[in-house]
């Protein structure tokens, strides 16, 4: 979602990037310009995806297009996890992070789908991660 990549921020999630870009100098300055909520979380979203890849001279990030790399997540707004998010998707997103992705589709492949992560290679990654970390932890087998 954020043609940056990851390793720009020490932050875990898009969502905690998006939210602390809201918080950023250029934001209060919006903020101080027109008041609280001067600049919306649709606004803090383009900033991040469109307008970054912009500077960045990416034509083909941040934005869902046909011919362009389709990364996409999409979360289910549970109303235990977003309660008292009262504005739209989008804002809710930034104040709330969810947790668990409902869908997730990197360069066009699908990942996660219904809150499951789907690799076919998942369980061999397992398999190895539990061999290494008994290793690593001095246990047998």
């Amino acid at each position: 979602m954020f043609p940056s990549g990851s390793a720009a921020t020490p932050h875990p999630t898009a969502a905690t990037r998006a939210r602390d870009w809201k918080r950023t100098p250029h934001y209060v300055a919006f903020e101080g310009c027109g008041g609280a909520g001067a600049i919306s979380a649709h606004d803090v979203l383009e900033m991040a995806t469109t307008n970054s890849a912009a500077f960045l001279g990416r034509d083909d990030l941040g934005r869902i297009r046909v011919g362009v790399p389709a990364d996409l997540v999409a979360w289910e707004l549970n109303p235990v996890a977003f309660a008292g998010a009262h504005l739209d998707p989008a804002d809710a997103w930034l104040r709330c992070e969810p947790v668990q992705a409902r869908h997730t589709v990197v360069q066009g492949i699908p990942i996660v789908e219904s809150g499951e992560l789907g690799l076919p290679w998942l369980d061999d990654i397992l398999a190895r991660h539990r061999r290494i970390s008994r290793q690593l932890q001095g246990l047998a087998g």
